[in-house]
């Protein structure tokens, strides 16, 4: 928890903000992860005026770096057009940006800086923890006592994505039109593509909550892509990770390496910290956090996601790391940008009654039940009689003296649900957006995939269109 009462996107414009040393950043999905990110960014090149090209940026997989890439690009460009015009106060980023340049209060300097960081941007270092090591291993293989051809990686994503389409290819079974279409929900080259990715980045990662035919199929690909790193003599991604920590502690040529990157880079933000395993965090620790640096290193985070470790998530390694923060580094974002307050207000008041030190199994995983919620007028909430539904949480209870749950129960739950949508449906008071809800604008979650089924069957018997969407999931 940080030390002043005070959000972190107040802390990080004020005056008297120390940039330096290990921070870690703890936020949860809607609280403005990014938009701390693109902050602090900001704030290294301005006030600590260090080179774009000096500052890495690594995240969990290649969309979101590319995500990260186009974000980080447009507050650069946002910040050059308020230095360039004062009074642009139209401009969403106006304050934050403002409060920046300020902290300079040279706008001579701030606008030679902004200008070129935007030429410089494509040389910034925006990259996937794969990548950064790949470019590091690259640029350093002599040092590393590497070969380049062992660090082609087949061409990284290219490889993957034509063992995929191969996988597809080669699995395609002829048969009619309904069956041809059943089967591309599953195995559509966007899912295989993504899964196969996310398995071949990081080999523990757990299949059990995905579709078993799309599992498969990711592991195959993955099969494919190490035989074919193997024949070719060059390194899987695990081997890419274990070859950069051993020539950073190399006993010969490991602190030559050490120097010779940190003076490459002056800082790092590391997105998506709770996807962190030990080895990758020891690369990065052996770079930015060592006795006697005060580098900047801003980790980022949600230590509530930490637990799924079919993700790949590892939570001794972001509790360990979270341990040695500093409590004046340690940071919260503490308002959530995309939910109505309503909602906020009934979640805080679950998990208040269940205890916050039980929420999600583990004793340091707590549940922040100081969230708050900001930014969302209700336009598009869910209105009764023209009013903001006052209770947007609501229970489906079951029969409170069973204990067990059979078959029966578990069916009629799902029953129960099936009718409440109808309801909601058939309800002419009730709208969003002043339009009545559509079916379209519901989602049921469950548990298994026999749920899922459950409910189908019990909206398709009240005559609810429902697709049921495989080979998917809320992560």
């Amino acid at each position: 928890m940080p030390s002043s009462n005070n959000s972190f996107s107040e802390q990080i414009l004020q005056t008297g903000f120390d940039m330096s040393g290990l921070h870690l950043i703890e936020a949860s999905a809607g609280t403005g992860k990014t938009y701390s990110l693109q902050t602090v960014f900001l704030r290294l090149l301005l006030e600590k005026n260090i080179p774009i090209e000096q500052i890495v940026v690594v995240t969990f997989t290649v969309a979101a770096a590319k995500d990260l890439k186009k974000r980080l690009r447009q507050i650069l460009q946002s910040a050059l057009n308020i230095a360039q015009n004062p009074e642009a106060k139209e401009d969403k980023d106006y304050e934050r940006v403002s409060a920046l340049l300020n902290l300079l209060n040279d706008p001579v300097q701030a606008k030679r800086i902004l200008q070129r960081a935007l030429l410089d941007f494509d040389l910034a270092a925006i990259l996937t923890i794969h990548g950064f090591c790949h470019r590091l291993l690259t640029r350093y293989a002599f040092q590393a006592g590497l070969s380049l051809d062992s660090l082609e990686l087949g061409a990284g994503q290219e490889r993957i994505a034509r063992l995929c389409r191969d996988w597809i290819r080669r699995h395609h079974y002829p048969g009619t039109a309904d069956h041809a279409k059943e089967i591309n929900k599953v195995f559509t080259y966007e899912n295989l593509l993504a899964l196969s990715s996310k398995l071949i980045a990081k080999s523990n990662l757990h299949l059990d909550l995905v579709d078993e035919g799309l599992a498969q199929a990711a592991r195959a690909v993955k099969e494919a892509h190490d035989e074919e790193a193997r024949l070719n003599e060059q390194l899987s991604y695990d081997g890419l990770l274990a070859n950069l920590y051993r020539a950073l502690h190399d006993p010969k040529k490991g602190a030559l390496l050490r120097q010779s990157i940190g003076n490459e880079f002056q800082a790092a933000l590391i997105d998506e910290f709770q996807d962190t395993d030990p080895l990758q965090w020891k690369i990065f620790e052996s770079l930015f956090v060592q006795p006697g640096q005060e580098r900047p290193c801003f980790i980022v985070g949600d230590p509530k996601q930490a637990i799924y470790s079919f993700r790949g998530g590892d939570i001794r390694t972001y509790l360990k790391v979270s341990n040695k923060v500093d409590e004046q580094n340690r940071h919260q974002l503490k308002r959530n940008y995309r939910s109505e307050e309503g909602y906020i207000e009934a979640i805080n008041e679950i998990f208040a009654d269940q205890g916050d030190e039980r929420a999600f199994l583990h004793e340091q995983i707590r549940y922040a039940s100081n969230l708050e919620a900001e930014g969302l007028a209700g336009a598009k909430a869910l209105k009764v009689n023209s009013e903001i539904d006052p209770r947007p949480l609501k229970w489906i209870i079951k029969d409170a003296a069973s204990t067990i749950a059979q078959p029966a129960e578990i069916n009629s739950a799902y029953a129960q649900t099936a009718l409440e949508i109808y309801h909601l449906l058939q309800d002419e008071n009730t709208s969003i957006a002043g339009e009545p809800v559509a079916p379209g604008q519901i989602a049921v979650l469950c548990r298994t995939n026999d749920g899922c089924k459950a409910v189908l069957k019990a909206l398709n018997q009240l005559n609810i269109p429902a697709v049921r969407l495989k080979g998917q999931n809320v992560w």
